[in-house]
């Protein structure tokens, strides 16, 4: 069994026994209704290609070696738990009553052209569409909506129950963390300057509660300890606001080099271009980092421009005593 044929039975399992949970849990108000796509659920594995139109975006989720993909954002991974839950959720939706055919009346339920629309295809065909209109809370389950919707290529409007989570731009569908690395587990940081100037911050011991500049003068004190912890924190929780595949030139970034006690090493460098900044990272074989370049917030990495001059104190030495002129 090779890897892509394992990936997709994991996949096509998943959305299985989720699809089980939602058949066995209790019975509601809606339990005799019939579903709006009645035959999707059985061949929900097959989808390939997920589309979703706004008057603002318009949204392409690939499914390539069994991995979702967002063609807007260069096909850059998805994770696939938003996926499974947008196939269930249509899949799952449940017809409440119908409601107009009367297209002059669409706009009162959000149904109109204009209004959101999304499509489920397979290798072949479309398998869903669906124009997604105004929703409310379930009266009789504050946990799913009633949601007005119209299938693309019918004139008939209906209001249907269930859970529908489309996101509507682009960024919201991917998980927008790059790396998670505890601080408390960070040894050194070497920061490396496009001029040269190369310096290194560190703990001898992961008990330490600061860390220290490598060489420093006998007269030098840092600056502010703070400082050095927001170097070293850069990676905890780090998440960015884009990702994109932008040239990026290597020699006018700054380098940071992560090393934890346990010897992980993870490079980040990272430039400033047109009042954004934007980072690449590698780490071992870690696929998701390689070949990506990420827009980063200013607060998040703006304290890697610094110098080593501007993190520590100089104190003037003490002119020896012998070393007096003669007046």
């Amino acid at each position: 069994m090779n890897a892509k044929t394992l990936t997709f039975l994991i996949f096509s399992t998943i959305l299985v026994v989720i699809a089980a949970v939602m058949l066995t849990q209790p019975q509601n108000a809606s339990s005799d209704k019939i579903k709006l796509f009645p035959r999707l659920m059985s061949t929900i594995v097959q989808v390939t290609e997920i589309n979703i139109i706004t008057k603002d975006e318009s949204i392409t989720i690939i499914r390539s070696d069994e991995q979702w993909l967002l063609k807007e954002k260069d096909n850059y991974p998805i994770a696939s738990g938003k996926v499974n839950k947008l196939l269930l959720g249509v899949a799952d939706l449940t017809i409440l009553e119908a409601k107009t055919s009367n297209p002059h009346l669409y706009s009162k339920i959000g149904v109109e052209d204009v209004s959101t629309r999304l499509f489920l295809k397979n290798a072949d065909e479309i398998v869903a569409s669906l124009i997604v209109g105004n929703n409310k809370i379930a009266k009789t389950d504050s946990t799913r909506s009633e949601i007005y919707v119209r299938k693309s290529d019918e004139k008939q409007a209906w209001l249907t129950f269930g859970r529908l989570p489309i996101e509507k731009t682009p960024i919201r569908w991917l998980d927008r963390q790059i790396i998670n690395l505890d601080n408390k587990k960070i040894r050194q940081v070497r920061i490396i300057h496009p001029d040269g100037e190369s310096f290194l911050i560190f703990k001898d011991n992961p008990e330490d509660e600061t860390y220290q500049i490598a060489n420093l003068p006998i007269n030098a004190t840092i600056k502010e300890e703070q400082m050095l912890n927001s170097i070293v924190s850069t990676l905890n929780h780090l998440d960015f606001d884009d990702v994109t595949k932008i040239e990026f030139d290597d020699k006018v970034g700054i380098q940071a080099i992560f090393t934890t006690f346990d010897v992980l090493e993870v490079t980040m460098i990272m430039m400033e271009k047109d009042g954004k900044y934007y980072a690449k990272f590698s780490a071992g074989e870690d696929a998701k980092l390689k070949g990506w370049v990420y827009e980063l917030a200013k607060y998040k990495v703006e304290h890697l421009e610094k110098k080593r001059d501007e993190l520590i104190n100089i104190e003037k030495l003490p002119v020896p005593f012998n070393m007096v002129p003669e007046l």
